[in-house]
C-alpha cells in the first residue's frame, strides 16, 4: 500500500480517461451508467460485501486498485475518533506515517487485495465517503455516508456484467444519489 495525495490520486485516476471534480467527486464525463446498493443493515454482512466490490475473478485477477476517502468527521466525533485510531494503525502498519487529510487516497498492488479488502470495509463501517477504483478503471465503486454504495461504470457492458455479479445484493438502476 502507497498513500498519495489528493493531486497524486486525482492524476491516477485520470490515466484512467476518471475526471475529478473540484469537489472530488469521480466521473466518466458525461456518461451516467450505474446503479446502487444499499448497505447491508447487519454490520457483520460490510466485509461481505466489501468483498463482492473488489476487482477480482477467475476470469480476471486482482491487478491493483485505489481506495480514495473522500470525507469523514460526519458522524459524533468519538465514533470518528474510533474510525480513525484503525485506518491509522492500518497505514503505518504499511509505512504510511502521514494522516488521512495529508494522504487520502491509498493505492494497492497486485499483491495486495486482502490489504485492499481490510481497508475498504472502514469506510463502509464508518459511513465515510470513499471511492474504490480498479487498476482498470472499468468502474469504481463509491461509499455515500448516506448508506449506499454507487457503482460507475465506463461502459453498459460492465454494467450488466457487475449487476448480474451482484444480484445476490438486490441492486437497484437508480443512480441519482450519485449524479
Amino acid at each position: 500500500m502507497k498513500g498519495m495525495t489528493s493531486l497524486e490520486a486525482k492524476a491516477w485516476c485520470e490515466k484512467r480517461s476518471i475526471s475529478v471534480s473540484e469537489n472530488r467527486f469521480l466521473h466518466y464525463g458525461d456518461l451516467k451508467l450505474g446503479f446502487t446498493i444499499e448497505l447491508p443493515e447487519k454490520p457483520y454482512r460490510l466485509p461481505a460485501i466489501a468483498a463482492w466490490l473488489l476487482p477480482d475473478s477467475e476470469e480476471a485477477p486482482f491487478q491493483g486498485a485505489l481506495l480514495w476517502v473522500r470525507e469523514w468527521g460526519i458522524w459524533a466525533e468519538h465514533t470518528e475518533e474510533a474510525g480513525m485510531k484503525i485506518m491509522e494503525a492500518l497505514r503505518q502498519a504499511h509505512g504510511e506515517t502521514r494522516t488521512l487529510k495529508a494522504a487520502p487516497a491509498m493505492l494497492f498492488g497486485p499483491e495486495e487485495l486482502r490489504d485492499l479488502h481490510a481497508f475498504f470495509i472502514q469506510p463502509l463501517l464508518f459511513g465515510w465517503d470513499a471511492f474504490m477504483v480498479p487498476a482498470s478503471g472499468e468502474y469504481f465503486a463509491f461509499n455515500s455516508h448516506d448508506e449506499v454504495i454507487c457503482l460507475v461504470t465506463k461502459t453498459e457492458e460492465k454494467r450488466g456484467a457487475l449487476m448480474r455479479w451482484l444480484k445476490g445484493w438486490e441492486p437497484e438502476e437508480e443512480v441519482s444519489h450519485y449524479f
